[in-house]
């Protein structure tokens, strides 16, 4: 069942990580927002959050944090696909430059 899931992530997600983690992280932090936002306005209406709204404050908490790490997850993995394919341009712009010397020496 695990492979399932993978393929599909793999063939669309690969080599641009921030669409899935970004879109999800975006989205679980304006939900996180839109209800602390709410929050905030009940507590200056004078609602004790803590007795009346308390595991939606946590609720909230997670929410926000998910997907602020979520955004982080995709920005570490754009930096390693992009580090990837420098560091595999780079391989080949020696191979060229080696080959080119050898040709040029003859």
């Amino acid at each position: 069942m695990f492979d399932v899931v993978t393929i599909p992530f793999l063939l669309r997600f690969v080599s641009r990580p921030m669409h899935f983690f970004g879109g999800i992280g975006m989205t679980g932090m304006a939900l996180g927002g839109g209800l602390a936002a709410w929050l905030v306005v009940s507590m200056l209406r004078g609602v004790n959050i803590l007795n009346e709204h308390g595991p939606l404050l946590f609720f909230t908490t997670v929410l926000l944090l998910a997907g602020l790490l979520l955004v982080c997850f995709g920005l570490i993995g754009e930096m390693l696909v992009r580090h990837h394919h420098q560091r595999s341009e780079a391989l080949r712009d020696s191979e060229v430059l080696r080959i080119t010397r050898r040709n040029r020496d003859r």
